[in-house]
């Protein structure tokens, strides 16, 4: 609470709670105060948009970066099988061979896989961009609203410093006549 009281915002606070501001003042207090509470609303989802879309993003270059480390074990098994001959060390056979499941990964599943992560991460890069402009967008709208607002309450406390120096000054007056 303490530490509240030294920064801009608790200096605002205070100034709301003391009951003798005018009503003009109080309406440009109360403006700020509310600038305060929904800018950070507005600006609160884009944080939370922007891990999300991190993580997306990362997720989307793993599964490439898997495919790719597949299609690369995959491309040194077929090198290596082009090469085999029935004179080749370590050639034997091997019972049950022939009941594997060779439609387990055909040309066309491995081209449709590809094509899925390829078009996920076109997504994951679209909406990034699509992030970036919103982000881009929004900063120069906050600023220019915290710039306002700042003008504002910096103008009420000016007029209010210039009201309390003008009471002093008078009650100085005052002061000096009665004594």
């Amino acid at each position: 609470r303490e530490g509240l009281k030294r920064t801009g915002f608790g200096a605002l606070i205070t100034c709301l709670q003391q009951p003798e501001l005018h009503k003009g003042k109080r309406f440009v207090l109360k403006s700020r105060s509310r600038c305060h509470q929904v800018v950070p609303g507005e600006d609160a989802a884009v944080p939370g948009q922007g891990q999300s879309q991190i993580l997306s993003n990362r997720a989307a270059q793993h599964k490439l970066e898997k495919d790719l480390a597949n299609k690369q074990v995959a491309h040194r098994i077929d090198d290596r099988c082009h090469h085999l001959m029935n004179t080749s060390h370590g050639i034997s056979y091997y019972r049950g061979v022939e009941q594997v499941d060779a439609t387990i990964s055909v040309p066309e599943s491995w081209a449709k896989f590809t094509n899925d992560n390829i078009l996920r991460s076109q997504s994951q890069r679209a909406a990034s961009a699509k992030l970036r402009t919103d982000i881009e967008n929004l900063l120069p709208v906050t600023a220019s609203e915290m710039r306002r607002q700042f003008n504002a309450v910096n103008v009420a406390f000016t007029k209010r410093i210039a009201e309390m120096a003008d009471a002093k000054r008078k009650t100085q007056t005052h002061l000096a006549k009665v004594a």
